[in-house]
Protein backbone atom coordinates (compact mmCIF):
# COMPACT_ATOMS: atom_id res chain seq x y z
CA UNK A 1 0.00 0.00 0.00
CA UNK A 2 1.06 3.31 -0.20
CA UNK A 3 1.88 5.31 2.97
CA UNK A 4 0.83 8.85 3.56
CA UNK A 5 1.90 11.81 4.90
CA UNK A 6 0.42 15.21 6.18
CA UNK A 7 0.88 18.26 4.36
CA UNK A 8 1.46 22.31 6.10
CA UNK A 9 -2.36 22.42 6.38
CA UNK A 10 -3.18 18.66 8.15
CA UNK A 11 -3.93 17.09 4.40
CA UNK A 12 -2.18 13.74 4.04
CA UNK A 13 -0.24 13.28 1.01
CA UNK A 14 0.30 10.39 -0.83
CA UNK A 15 3.81 8.83 -0.27
CA UNK A 16 4.84 6.91 -3.42
CA UNK A 17 5.17 3.04 -3.12
CA UNK A 18 8.01 0.18 -4.23
CA UNK A 19 5.51 0.23 -7.82
CA UNK A 20 5.61 4.14 -8.23
CA UNK A 21 9.11 4.20 -7.50
CA UNK A 22 10.49 1.98 -9.68
CA UNK A 23 8.05 1.43 -12.57
CA UNK A 24 5.62 3.92 -13.30
CA UNK A 25 7.96 6.81 -12.13
CA UNK A 26 10.93 5.91 -14.55
CA UNK A 27 8.48 5.08 -17.48
CA UNK A 28 7.00 8.64 -17.59
CA UNK A 29 10.21 10.28 -17.33
CA UNK A 30 10.65 8.13 -20.57
CA UNK A 31 7.63 9.36 -21.63
CA UNK A 32 8.65 13.15 -20.96
CA UNK A 33 5.16 13.65 -18.83
CA UNK A 34 4.95 15.00 -15.33
CA UNK A 35 4.79 11.69 -12.60
CA UNK A 36 2.12 12.45 -9.82
CA UNK A 37 1.18 9.73 -7.63
CA UNK A 38 -2.06 8.75 -7.55
CA UNK A 39 -4.09 10.34 -4.19
CA UNK A 40 -6.93 7.40 -2.49
CA UNK A 41 -9.46 9.36 -0.66
CA UNK A 42 -8.50 7.74 2.34
CA UNK A 43 -5.35 9.48 1.76
CA UNK A 44 -5.77 12.79 1.09
CA UNK A 45 -8.76 13.52 3.81
CA UNK A 46 -9.16 17.19 4.51
CA UNK A 47 -9.25 18.87 7.96
CA UNK A 48 -13.17 19.01 8.14
CA UNK A 49 -14.09 15.44 8.78
CA UNK A 50 -15.65 13.45 6.34
CA UNK A 51 -14.91 15.15 3.21
CA UNK A 52 -12.80 13.71 1.10
CA UNK A 53 -11.03 15.47 -1.46
CA UNK A 54 -9.32 13.51 -4.98
CA UNK A 55 -6.16 15.47 -6.36
CA UNK A 56 -7.00 16.34 -10.65
CA UNK A 57 -4.02 15.23 -12.72
CA UNK A 58 -2.63 17.98 -14.38
CA UNK A 59 -2.78 17.56 -18.37
CA UNK A 60 0.36 17.18 -20.35
CA UNK A 61 1.49 19.99 -22.13
CA UNK A 62 1.63 20.59 -25.85
CA UNK A 63 5.93 19.94 -25.81
CA UNK A 64 4.97 17.05 -23.74
CA UNK A 65 2.47 16.00 -26.61
CA UNK A 66 4.97 16.54 -29.22
CA UNK A 67 7.39 14.44 -27.51
CA UNK A 68 4.88 11.77 -26.91
CA UNK A 69 4.11 11.35 -30.54
CA UNK A 70 7.55 11.12 -31.46
CA UNK A 71 8.19 8.56 -28.77
CA UNK A 72 4.91 6.44 -30.67
CA UNK A 73 6.24 7.28 -34.13
CA UNK A 74 10.23 6.01 -33.15
CA UNK A 75 8.33 2.93 -31.22
CA UNK A 76 6.10 2.24 -34.19
CA UNK A 77 9.14 2.05 -36.49
CA UNK A 78 11.24 0.21 -34.34
CA UNK A 79 8.49 -2.63 -34.38
CA UNK A 80 8.64 -2.37 -38.08
CA UNK A 81 12.57 -3.00 -38.28
CA UNK A 82 12.13 -5.90 -35.66
CA UNK A 83 9.34 -7.46 -37.55
CA UNK A 84 11.44 -7.15 -40.82
CA UNK A 85 14.91 -8.09 -39.12
CA UNK A 86 12.89 -11.34 -37.48
CA UNK A 87 10.24 -12.06 -40.23
CA UNK A 88 11.41 -11.65 -43.12
CA UNK A 89 13.93 -13.25 -45.01
CA UNK A 90 17.30 -11.61 -45.45
CA UNK A 91 18.50 -11.31 -49.07
CA UNK A 92 22.32 -12.11 -49.22
CA UNK A 93 25.16 -14.29 -51.12
CA UNK A 94 23.79 -17.45 -49.51
CA UNK A 95 20.23 -16.55 -49.22
CA UNK A 96 18.38 -15.86 -52.86
CA UNK A 97 21.48 -15.71 -54.20
CA UNK A 98 19.81 -14.88 -57.53
CA UNK A 99 17.99 -11.36 -55.99
CA UNK A 100 20.97 -10.55 -54.15
CA UNK A 101 22.99 -10.45 -57.37
CA UNK A 102 20.02 -8.31 -59.10
CA UNK A 103 19.81 -5.76 -56.14
CA UNK A 104 24.08 -5.47 -56.61
CA UNK A 105 24.18 -5.07 -60.76
CA UNK A 106 20.71 -2.64 -59.98
CA UNK A 107 22.26 -0.46 -57.34
CA UNK A 108 25.24 0.25 -59.01
CA UNK A 109 22.98 0.91 -61.98
CA UNK A 110 21.64 3.76 -60.13
CA UNK A 111 24.57 5.01 -58.37
CA UNK A 112 23.82 3.69 -54.97
CA UNK A 113 26.47 2.93 -52.63
CA UNK A 114 26.32 1.50 -50.14
CA UNK A 115 23.19 -1.28 -51.09
CA UNK A 116 20.26 -1.13 -48.70
CA UNK A 117 19.84 -4.35 -46.68
CA UNK A 118 17.06 -6.45 -48.80
CA UNK A 119 14.66 -8.63 -47.16
CA UNK A 120 11.71 -11.18 -48.62
CA UNK A 121 8.22 -11.12 -46.57
CA UNK A 122 4.87 -12.59 -47.31
CA UNK A 123 2.34 -10.37 -46.79
CA UNK A 124 -1.51 -9.45 -47.56
CA UNK A 125 -0.27 -6.34 -49.59
CA UNK A 126 0.83 -7.02 -53.74
CA UNK A 127 3.91 -4.32 -53.36
CA UNK A 128 6.78 -3.54 -52.09
CA UNK A 129 8.49 -0.57 -49.89
CA UNK A 130 12.00 0.91 -49.02
CA UNK A 131 12.16 2.58 -45.17
CA UNK A 132 15.03 3.86 -43.39
CA UNK A 133 15.90 4.07 -40.25
CA UNK A 134 18.81 5.41 -37.72
CA UNK A 135 20.94 6.04 -41.09
CA UNK A 136 20.04 2.69 -42.64
CA UNK A 137 18.63 2.25 -45.83
CA UNK A 138 15.83 -1.03 -46.03
CA UNK A 139 14.23 -2.67 -49.14
CA UNK A 140 11.47 -5.01 -48.48
CA UNK A 141 10.01 -7.84 -51.68
CA UNK A 142 7.03 -9.09 -51.07
CA UNK A 143 6.98 -12.65 -51.77
CA UNK A 144 3.72 -12.50 -54.24
CA UNK A 145 5.23 -10.18 -56.66
CA UNK A 146 8.84 -12.04 -56.53
CA UNK A 147 6.41 -15.62 -57.28
CA UNK A 148 4.22 -13.56 -60.00
CA UNK A 149 7.78 -12.59 -62.05
CA UNK A 150 10.26 -15.29 -61.72
CA UNK A 151 9.89 -16.14 -64.87
CA UNK A 152 10.61 -12.74 -66.48
CA UNK A 153 14.06 -11.17 -64.76
CA UNK A 154 13.32 -7.70 -66.63
CA UNK A 155 10.22 -7.42 -64.60
CA UNK A 156 11.55 -8.30 -61.72
CA UNK A 157 14.70 -5.87 -62.36
CA UNK A 158 12.11 -3.08 -62.70
CA UNK A 159 10.15 -4.06 -59.61
CA UNK A 160 13.47 -3.97 -57.17
CA UNK A 161 14.78 -0.29 -59.37
CA UNK A 162 11.56 1.49 -58.61
CA UNK A 163 12.41 1.08 -54.78
CA UNK A 164 16.00 1.62 -55.16
CA UNK A 165 14.72 4.80 -57.05
CA UNK A 166 13.36 6.06 -53.44
CA UNK A 167 16.42 5.30 -51.63
CA UNK A 168 18.88 6.99 -54.68
CA UNK A 169 16.28 10.26 -54.79
CA UNK A 170 16.46 10.71 -51.01
CA UNK A 171 12.46 10.66 -50.88
CA UNK A 172 12.61 9.24 -47.04
CA UNK A 173 15.37 11.34 -46.29
CA UNK A 174 13.54 14.56 -47.18
CA UNK A 175 10.29 12.98 -45.29
CA UNK A 176 10.87 15.48 -42.03
CA UNK A 177 12.04 18.37 -43.75
CA UNK A 178 8.78 18.42 -46.41
CA UNK A 179 6.62 17.03 -43.18
CA UNK A 180 4.77 20.68 -42.73
CA UNK A 181 3.81 21.04 -46.42
CA UNK A 182 3.00 17.46 -47.13
CA UNK A 183 -0.41 17.67 -45.59
CA UNK A 184 -1.44 20.52 -47.81
CA UNK A 185 -4.68 19.76 -50.09
CA UNK A 186 -3.41 19.16 -53.73
CA UNK A 187 0.92 20.16 -53.05
CA UNK A 188 1.51 16.97 -50.17
CA UNK A 189 -0.42 14.14 -52.67
CA UNK A 190 0.92 15.35 -55.69
CA UNK A 191 4.81 15.30 -54.72
CA UNK A 192 3.94 11.68 -53.72
CA UNK A 193 2.66 10.74 -56.90
CA UNK A 194 5.51 12.88 -58.24
CA UNK A 195 7.76 10.55 -56.16
CA UNK A 196 6.71 7.43 -58.11
CA UNK A 197 6.53 8.54 -61.66
CA UNK A 198 10.20 9.36 -60.88
CA UNK A 199 11.14 6.31 -59.05
CA UNK A 200 9.29 3.94 -62.21
CA UNK A 201 11.80 5.72 -64.44
CA UNK A 202 14.60 4.09 -62.03
CA UNK A 203 12.95 0.66 -62.51
CA UNK A 204 12.47 1.42 -66.47
CA UNK A 205 16.35 2.27 -66.30
CA UNK A 206 17.40 -1.05 -64.38
CA UNK A 207 14.93 -3.47 -66.46
CA UNK A 208 15.95 -1.92 -70.12
CA UNK A 209 12.86 -3.64 -71.56
CA UNK A 210 9.73 -1.21 -71.33
CA UNK A 211 7.40 -4.13 -71.84
CA UNK A 212 8.74 -5.72 -69.19
CA UNK A 213 8.59 -2.79 -67.23
CA UNK A 214 4.95 -2.71 -67.73
CA UNK A 215 4.72 -6.57 -67.27
CA UNK A 216 5.92 -5.34 -63.89
CA UNK A 217 3.66 -2.92 -62.70
CA UNK A 218 1.07 -5.06 -64.56
CA UNK A 219 2.40 -7.28 -61.62
CA UNK A 220 0.76 -5.25 -58.75
CA UNK A 221 -3.05 -5.48 -60.78
CA UNK A 222 -3.55 -8.91 -61.77
CA UNK A 223 -1.43 -11.23 -59.30
CA UNK A 224 0.56 -13.79 -60.29
CA UNK A 225 -1.11 -15.52 -62.87
CA UNK A 226 -2.37 -13.09 -65.44
CA UNK A 227 0.77 -11.35 -65.79
CA UNK A 228 2.05 -12.81 -69.09
CA UNK A 229 -1.50 -12.68 -70.61
CA UNK A 230 -2.15 -8.89 -70.10
CA UNK A 231 -1.72 -6.70 -72.78
CA UNK A 232 0.15 -2.99 -71.48
CA UNK A 233 -1.27 -1.32 -74.56
CA UNK A 234 -4.69 -2.43 -73.41
CA UNK A 235 -4.51 -1.61 -70.07
CA UNK A 236 -2.75 1.83 -71.01
CA UNK A 237 -5.87 2.98 -73.12
CA UNK A 238 -7.60 3.14 -69.66
CA UNK A 239 -6.12 6.10 -68.70
CA UNK A 240 -9.21 8.02 -70.72
CA UNK A 241 -11.61 6.71 -68.01
CA UNK A 242 -9.73 8.81 -65.58
CA UNK A 243 -11.30 12.13 -66.63
CA UNK A 244 -14.22 12.13 -64.69
CA UNK A 245 -15.20 13.81 -61.67
CA UNK A 246 -14.47 10.66 -59.02
CA UNK A 247 -11.67 9.22 -60.58
CA UNK A 248 -10.13 12.65 -60.94
CA UNK A 249 -10.81 13.27 -57.54
CA UNK A 250 -9.73 9.93 -55.84
CA UNK A 251 -6.58 10.86 -57.97
CA UNK A 252 -5.77 14.17 -56.90
CA UNK A 253 -5.90 13.10 -53.09
CA UNK A 254 -4.27 9.67 -52.94
CA UNK A 255 -0.67 9.08 -53.12
CA UNK A 256 -0.53 6.56 -56.24
CA UNK A 257 -1.44 7.61 -59.51
CA UNK A 258 -3.89 5.11 -61.64
CA UNK A 259 -1.58 2.37 -62.62
CA UNK A 260 -2.73 2.63 -66.22
CA UNK A 261 -1.18 6.23 -65.99
CA UNK A 262 2.36 4.62 -65.04
CA UNK A 263 2.01 2.15 -67.56
CA UNK A 264 1.11 5.18 -70.22
CA UNK A 265 4.04 7.44 -69.16
CA UNK A 266 6.44 4.01 -69.39
CA UNK A 267 4.97 3.49 -72.77
CA UNK A 268 5.90 6.88 -73.94
CA UNK A 269 9.37 6.88 -72.07
CA UNK A 270 10.14 3.79 -74.36
CA UNK A 271 9.25 5.25 -77.64
CA UNK A 272 11.21 8.60 -76.53
CA UNK A 273 8.13 10.79 -75.93
CA UNK A 274 7.28 12.88 -73.10
CA UNK A 275 4.43 11.31 -71.12
CA UNK A 276 0.95 13.29 -71.41
CA UNK A 277 -2.15 12.41 -69.73
CA UNK A 278 -5.77 13.03 -69.68
CA UNK A 279 -7.03 16.39 -68.06
CA UNK A 280 -9.15 15.79 -64.61
CA UNK A 281 -12.62 17.38 -64.03
CA UNK A 282 -12.55 20.77 -63.01
CA UNK A 283 -14.62 20.15 -59.92
CA UNK A 284 -12.44 17.29 -58.76
CA UNK A 285 -9.81 20.36 -58.52
CA UNK A 286 -12.01 22.41 -56.39
CA UNK A 287 -13.39 19.67 -54.29
CA UNK A 288 -9.57 18.06 -53.56
CA UNK A 289 -8.38 21.83 -52.66
CA UNK A 290 -10.57 21.80 -49.37
CA UNK A 291 -9.01 18.13 -48.08
CA UNK A 292 -6.01 17.53 -47.10
CA UNK A 293 -3.67 15.23 -47.36
CA UNK A 294 -4.50 12.21 -45.34
CA UNK A 295 -1.19 10.13 -44.17
CA UNK A 296 0.42 9.85 -41.18
CA UNK A 297 1.05 13.29 -40.47
CA UNK A 298 -2.12 14.62 -40.98
CA UNK A 299 -3.23 13.16 -38.08
CA UNK A 300 -6.77 11.13 -37.53
CA UNK A 301 -8.47 14.47 -36.51
CA UNK A 302 -8.02 15.74 -39.70
CA UNK A 303 -10.01 12.82 -41.04
CA UNK A 304 -13.61 14.59 -40.01
CA UNK A 305 -12.20 17.38 -42.35
CA UNK A 306 -13.04 15.57 -45.44
CA UNK A 307 -17.29 14.93 -45.03
CA UNK A 308 -17.10 18.76 -44.14
CA UNK A 309 -15.77 19.48 -47.59
CA UNK A 310 -17.75 17.12 -49.20
CA UNK A 311 -21.09 18.46 -47.80
CA UNK A 312 -19.77 22.17 -48.42
CA UNK A 313 -18.52 21.74 -51.96
CA UNK A 314 -21.56 19.27 -53.06
CA UNK A 315 -23.80 22.12 -51.85
CA UNK A 316 -21.74 25.19 -53.90
CA UNK A 317 -22.66 23.05 -57.10
CA UNK A 318 -26.08 21.07 -56.33
CA UNK A 319 -27.90 24.40 -54.81
CA UNK A 320 -27.42 26.47 -58.48
CA UNK A 321 -27.94 23.34 -60.68
CA UNK A 322 -31.26 22.69 -58.24
CA UNK A 323 -31.94 26.65 -58.91
CA UNK A 324 -31.43 26.95 -62.57
CA UNK A 325 -33.24 23.36 -62.83
CA UNK A 326 -36.52 25.38 -61.13
CA UNK A 327 -36.16 28.19 -63.54
CA UNK A 328 -36.37 25.87 -66.07
CA UNK A 329 -39.31 24.22 -64.99
CA UNK A 330 -41.20 27.42 -64.40
CA UNK A 331 -40.55 28.05 -67.81
CA UNK A 332 -41.40 25.16 -69.47
CA UNK A 333 -45.09 26.14 -67.65
CA UNK A 334 -45.16 29.19 -69.83
CA UNK A 335 -44.41 27.29 -72.99
CA UNK A 336 -47.44 24.70 -72.03
CA UNK A 337 -49.59 27.98 -71.35
CA UNK A 338 -48.17 28.98 -74.64
CA UNK A 339 -49.35 25.95 -76.94
CA UNK A 340 -52.77 26.41 -77.36
CA UNK A 341 -51.52 30.34 -78.83
CA UNK A 342 -48.97 28.99 -81.39
CA UNK A 343 -51.35 26.45 -82.71
CA UNK A 344 -54.38 28.97 -82.98
CA UNK A 345 -51.42 31.43 -84.41
CA UNK A 346 -50.66 28.74 -87.59
CA UNK A 347 -53.81 28.31 -88.17
CA UNK A 348 -54.14 31.83 -88.83
CA UNK A 349 -51.11 31.84 -90.90
CA UNK A 350 -52.21 29.49 -92.54
CA UNK A 351 -55.40 31.05 -93.43
CA UNK A 352 -54.24 34.19 -94.59
CA UNK A 353 -51.17 33.34 -96.35
CA UNK A 354 -49.04 34.21 -93.72
CA UNK A 355 -49.80 37.74 -93.49
CA UNK A 356 -48.12 38.18 -89.59
CA UNK A 357 -49.44 41.45 -88.89
CA UNK A 358 -53.67 40.55 -89.43
CA UNK A 359 -52.11 37.82 -86.29
CA UNK A 360 -53.19 39.04 -82.34
CA UNK A 361 -54.78 38.35 -79.38
CA UNK A 362 -57.94 39.58 -80.42
CA UNK A 363 -57.87 37.91 -84.29
CA UNK A 364 -57.19 34.53 -82.57
CA UNK A 365 -59.66 34.44 -79.90
CA UNK A 366 -57.56 34.26 -76.90
CA UNK A 367 -56.88 36.84 -74.51
CA UNK A 368 -53.56 38.15 -73.07
CA UNK A 369 -53.48 38.12 -69.39
CA UNK A 370 -53.07 34.74 -67.60
CA UNK A 371 -52.08 35.92 -64.40
CA UNK A 372 -51.60 31.85 -63.79
CA UNK A 373 -48.31 32.41 -61.95
CA UNK A 374 -45.15 32.05 -62.81
CA UNK A 375 -47.05 33.05 -66.26
CA UNK A 376 -47.94 36.87 -66.40
CA UNK A 377 -49.27 37.21 -70.04
CA UNK A 378 -49.51 35.46 -73.27
CA UNK A 379 -49.37 37.97 -75.93
CA UNK A 380 -49.50 37.74 -79.76
CA UNK A 381 -48.00 40.66 -81.29
CA UNK A 382 -47.64 40.87 -85.17
CA UNK A 383 -47.68 36.51 -84.80
CA UNK A 384 -45.33 36.71 -82.70
CA UNK A 385 -46.05 34.78 -78.82
CA UNK A 386 -44.30 37.04 -75.90
CA UNK A 387 -44.56 35.21 -72.79
CA UNK A 388 -44.09 37.32 -69.76
CA UNK A 389 -43.56 36.00 -66.39
CA UNK A 390 -44.02 36.79 -62.97
CA UNK A 391 -43.26 35.38 -59.26
CA UNK A 392 -41.14 35.22 -55.94
CA UNK A 393 -37.69 34.44 -57.77
CA UNK A 394 -35.55 37.40 -59.59
CA UNK A 395 -34.44 34.62 -62.23
CA UNK A 396 -38.19 34.54 -63.35
CA UNK A 397 -39.98 38.18 -62.30
CA UNK A 398 -40.19 40.34 -65.51
CA UNK A 399 -38.56 37.88 -67.76
CA UNK A 400 -39.85 37.58 -71.10
CA UNK A 401 -39.89 34.80 -73.64
CA UNK A 402 -40.12 35.27 -77.40
CA UNK A 403 -41.78 32.65 -79.78
CA UNK A 404 -41.66 33.38 -83.71
CA UNK A 405 -43.35 32.22 -86.38
CA UNK A 406 -42.17 31.86 -90.08
CA UNK A 407 -42.89 30.73 -93.30
CA UNK A 408 -41.26 28.95 -95.65
CA UNK A 409 -40.87 29.25 -99.55
CA UNK A 410 -43.13 26.26 -99.56
CA UNK A 411 -45.42 28.26 -96.81
CA UNK A 412 -44.91 26.00 -94.28
CA UNK A 413 -45.42 27.75 -91.00
CA UNK A 414 -42.55 27.07 -88.47
CA UNK A 415 -41.22 28.12 -85.46
CA UNK A 416 -38.44 29.39 -83.75
CA UNK A 417 -37.99 29.65 -79.45
CA UNK A 418 -36.04 32.36 -77.56
CA UNK A 419 -32.33 32.44 -78.95
CA UNK A 420 -32.61 29.31 -81.44
CA UNK A 421 -31.87 30.22 -85.18
CA UNK A 422 -34.27 30.34 -88.04
CA UNK A 423 -34.24 27.79 -91.08
CA UNK A 424 -32.61 29.50 -94.10
CA UNK A 425 -34.46 31.16 -96.41
CA UNK A 426 -37.38 31.67 -93.85
CA UNK A 427 -39.46 34.79 -93.40
CA UNK A 428 -39.80 35.40 -90.21
CA UNK A 429 -42.29 37.59 -88.12
CA UNK A 430 -39.42 39.24 -86.01
CA UNK A 431 -36.23 39.94 -87.79
CA UNK A 432 -34.18 40.13 -85.00
CA UNK A 433 -36.54 38.35 -82.35
CA UNK A 434 -33.22 36.60 -80.09
CA UNK A 435 -33.28 40.00 -78.60
CA UNK A 436 -36.18 40.30 -77.38
CA UNK A 437 -35.45 37.04 -74.71
CA UNK A 438 -34.34 38.10 -71.78
CA UNK A 439 -33.65 34.59 -69.91
CA UNK A 440 -30.00 33.09 -70.56
CA UNK A 441 -29.54 29.98 -72.37
CA UNK A 442 -28.88 27.98 -69.26
CA UNK A 443 -32.42 28.04 -67.92
CA UNK A 444 -33.61 27.57 -71.31
CA UNK A 445 -35.03 24.28 -72.91
CA UNK A 446 -32.35 23.03 -75.37
CA UNK A 447 -35.09 23.83 -78.47
CA UNK A 448 -34.67 27.52 -77.14
CA UNK A 449 -31.05 27.54 -76.94
CA UNK A 450 -28.73 29.64 -79.50
CA UNK A 451 -27.21 26.58 -80.54
CA UNK A 452 -30.80 25.16 -81.84
CA UNK A 453 -32.60 25.45 -84.77
CA UNK A 454 -36.28 26.47 -85.55
CA UNK A 455 -38.61 23.82 -85.53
Amino acid sequence: MTAARRGSHGARRPVPGVYHTMIAQPLARVRGIPFEPRARAADTEAVTPGVHVREQPRPPDARQLVRQQQLQIAHRRLLDIAHIRGTGVRVSADQYADIHERSAKCCEKVGLDPAPECFVLRTNSFNAFATRFLGRNFVVLFADVLDALKDNPAALNFYIGHELGHLRRKHLSWKPLLLPSSVLPLLGAGYHRACEYTCDRYGLACSENPLAAQQGLLAIATANTRVTTTSPAVFARQVEESRGFWMSFHELIGDYPWLAKRVNAINALANSQAPTQPGRNFFAWVLALFVPRMGIAAGAGLGALLPIALIGILAAIAIPAYQDYANRAQIMIGLNKASSYKAAVTEALSRNGGQFAEVNNQSIGLPAPVNSAPVASVRVVTGAVVISYTGASPAIAGQTLLLVPGVTSAGKVVWACGHASAPAGARMAVADYQRYTSFPDKVLPPECRAAAGAR
